[in-house]
């Protein structure tokens, strides 16, 4: 199941990519999530940051451990869709249609992810 999964989101990426019908769109960045000292939560990603895969998964696993329902989650930018493709296959590991990534013009796919 998880090799079928890490082929269809490449397959994804890459239809997308070759075809060129995807273009930039602007991400409405809201302010970071802060705390009574004015700190960014542990879970914020600035729209901007790449990630890595190690980073995403670990931030996936403490959001899935105290969260009680499913919900869409920003997960952040991967600059590789072979990293974003081990990310997806991590426990929790997301239901058939549980992830959505743009591909921008830019190389950067912005994730959500449902957990």
């Amino acid at each position: 199941m998880s090799a079928l999964r890490t082929l269809s989101v490449l397959c994804a990426v890459a239809a997308f990519a070759v075809s060129g019908t995807l273009t930039a769109s602007a991400v409405v960045a809201e302010p970071a999530p802060t705390d009574v000292a004015g700190q960014a939560g542990p879970d914020y990603i600035a729209p901007d940051r790449v990630i890595t895969a190690a980073e995403a998964v670990e931030m996936k696993k403490r959001i899935a451990a105290s969260a009680a329902a499913p919900q869409w989650r920003w997960v952040g930018n991967f600059n590789d869709p072979v990293a974003l493709a081990n990310f997806a296959n991590t426990p929790p590991v997301a239901g058939a249609g549980g992830i959505m990534v743009e591909v921008l013009d830019n190389g950067l796919m912005p994730t959500w992810m449902y957990f």
